[in-house]
């Protein structure tokens, strides 16, 4: 199935297992994503935040300034990236991401 050109390319689903700490992604993550993202990670609060990215092929700016923001709400919280392919745990070590969150397997 092809997504037609109001289809986003990309989905954000937060697990109801783990309700406020934990989201789910997929597709490619940027600009036309940007807005969601911010009201998902908005809703994510706890201890330990697990950003699950096994079904992301890339990610943008926005991803980064919602992780930024979310990392400034939350200082104390431990933020951990999931299931991250090569070429998005590549972009993290670009724009230095991967030291104010833990890069897991």
């Amino acid at each position: 199935m092809t997504a037609s050109k109001n289809d986003p390319a990309y989905a954000i689903v937060r697990d109801p297992s783990r309700a406020v700490g934990r989201v789910t992604l997929s597709g490619d993550i940027d600009i036309d994503a940007a807005a969601e993202l911010e009201r998902a990670f908005e809703a994510l609060a706890g201890p330990d935040i697990v950003i699950d990215l096994r079904k992301v092929r890339t990610v943008a700016s926005a991803f980064f300034s919602a992780l930024v923001h979310l990392r400034w709400r939350l200082p104390d919280s431990r933020i951990a990236i999931v299931g991250a392919n090569d070429t998005v745990r590549k972009t993290f070590r670009a724009v230095g991401a991967d030291v104010f969150v833990t890069l897991a397997p």
